[in-house]
Parts: structure tokens; C-alpha cells; sequence
């Protein structure tokens, strides 16, 4: 999820696999004894997993997921720095010092265990550590993601709208994992609908309402992992009538404008009230609502 700081993304520090719900300077003295270690890509010498049980380090599954990306999903090769950070003090000086203020980056050390930006995905290895691998390729591939997103938009994050880049970025890790073998995408949508009918749909925010960071933010301190889920279905409902290039052709026009409506109408031929409209007739038609 995006930070106010430019060029990072955050996301939950309590991620659990994308099947059950699928982001120093100012404290010298503390980061001279838990600097991070760092894992560069691409990675020639290391063979990418064909399954996830055969992932148990974090240097294979980022080569994992980059191949994935390039031969499954036809994304495009990209360099990336995966800076781990042992614990949350040092994740936070991380923070400060790629320009987040000291509240915000307090906040986010607090609630987040990772976050990707242009070349760097920057993570708090404690909040890795518990979880399964299955979960971890989960995360970094939402990550790399999210890294994805700034390439094609020239490096910058721009205004792109929130939901969609967390979506979207939901969307390719259920694709990794289900290609691994993980999961299968007929589960995860049956567990993201879940997510959204415990909350209600009276309560299911507008796609307009979750277009910004600080909206983002709010919305999910109140709602927990249904804004997520809700994110993941308009992503999903989206590349099912206008495909992952259009997706992709979205964010790209953010590197020429900033004009969120007329980049998503450009890419997509309709307006955000009308696809959301079609979104939600769609899921109530699939059982998805």
C-alpha cells in the first residue's frame, strides 16, 4: 500500500496466504547493529521453483516469481533489491530515511510488513518469519508487484487509483501461488467473497471512495481485509471483460498524466461508475455478492 513518502507501497503485517485472505539515518545508532541483508534480482545462477513445497528461501522464490511474471504472465524483466530488515525499529529507520515523515513512518512499521516501491521492496523479516512459505511467495509476489506497477508508470507511482494497484497486485500473487500449485483462483474468489459478505454489503466501500492513500488507509483501519477482498474481485472482474494488457496500459499512461478518470476511461472504454455498476450486477449474477 502506498505510503505519502513517493515510491513505496505497503501491505498488512498480518498477510496470510492469498487462498485464506491474500504490502536509518535518523536512528544510526540502532541501524548500525540490524542492518538489513539484501537479496538482488535477477538471480542467473539460482533455478526457479516448479512448485511451492520446493521453495524454502527467499532467493529462490523471488527467482520464482520473476520467472513467473516473464513466462507465465508475459510481464516484462525488471532489476529489484529486497532489503530485509530484522525487526520493526529498523524497518521504521528504513522508512525515515526513504523520506517517510516520522509519524507516518512510525505507523507503518506498527501495521506493515513490507513495502514495494521502484526497484526495492524494503521488508520486516520478523513479520515473515511465522508465516508458512505458501504465504511468503504470497507477499513477495504481491511486492514485486507493486514494483511492476511503478516500471510501467516510468518509475513513478503517479495517481493511479489505490484500489486498483492493491487489487491488481492481489490478483498476480493468487496467479504465482496457482501456478505453483498453491492454490487454485476458483478458491480464492470464494474466500475473497467471504471477506466481503462478512462485512456486509451495505458497508462495501465505493471503488471511488478507495481511489487514494490516505481513503485507503482509513477504509481499512475500519474494515480489516474486506477493502482487499472487494479490491481483488474489481481487479479480477476487470481483466475478465478487458484482459491483463489493458491493466497493464493503465498504469503505463500514468507516466504522460496524472488524470486518474481519463487514463482508467482511455485504457479500459468506461467510465469507473459504470464498470463498478457492471461489477457488482456481475457478482451478484456468479454468487460472488
Amino acid at each position: 500500500m502506498d505510503g505519502r513518502a513517493p515510491g513505496f507501497l505497503r501491505v498488512p503485517v498480518d498477510v496470510r496466504p492469498v487462498a485464506a485472505g491474500f504490502a536509518c539515518l535518523a536512528f544510526a545508532a540502532a541501524c548500525t547493529a540490524s542492518e538489513p541483508w539484501t537479496l538482488v534480482l535477477p538471480q542467473p545462477a539460482i533455478r526457479a521453483a516448479s512448485h511451492v513445497h520446493e521453495i524454502t528461501s527467499y532467493d529462490r522464490a523471488a527467482v520464482t516469481i520473476a520467472q513467473i511474471f516473464e513466462r507465465d504472465l508475459g510481464f516484462p524483466a525488471f532489476p529489484a533489491t529486497l532489503r530485509f530488515y530484522p525487526g520493526r525499529a529498523s524497518f521504521e529507520a528504513a522508512l525515515l530515511g526513504s523520506g517517510y515523515d516520522p509519524a507516518l513512518a512510525k505507523d507503518t512499521a506498527r501495521t506493515m510488513g513490507a513495502i514495494g516501491g521502484h526497484r526495492q521492496v524494503l521488508l520486516n523479516e520478523s513479520t515473515l518469519l511465522p508465516l508458512t512459505w505458501p504465504a511468503r511467495v504470497g507477499m513477495l509476489a504481491h511486492e514485486l508487484a507493486h514494483s511492476l506497477q511503478y516500471e510501467w508508470g516510468g518509475g513513478v507511482r503517479g495517481a493511479s487509483d489505490q484500489w486498483l494497484r492493491e487489487g491488481f497486485a492481489e490478483w498476480v500473487a493468487a496467479r504465482v501461488l496457482e501456478r505453483l500449485g498453491a492454490i487454485g483462483m476458483s478458491d480464492v474468489r470464494r474466500q475473497k467473497r467471504q471477506d466481503v459478505r462478512r462485512m456486509g454489503r451495505a458497508r462495501v466501500p465505493r471503488l471511488d471512495a478507495m481511489a487514494t492513500f490516505e481513503t485507503w488507509v482509513a477504509i481499512n483501519d475500519q474494515l480489516g481485509a474486506a477493502p482487499y477482498a472487494y479490491a481483488f474481485l474489481g481487479a479480477d472482474v476487470l481483466i475478465e471483460r478487458h484482459g491483463t494488457a489493458a491493466v497493464v496500459r493503465y498504469f503505463e499512461l500514468f507516466a504522460q498524466s496524472a488524470d486518474r478518470r481519463r487514463n482508467f476511461q482511455a485504457a479500459f472504454g468506461e467510465d469507473l461508475a459504470s464498470f463498478e455498476a457492471a461489477l457488482r450486477t456481475a457478482l451478484r449474477a456468479d454468487g460472488r455478492w
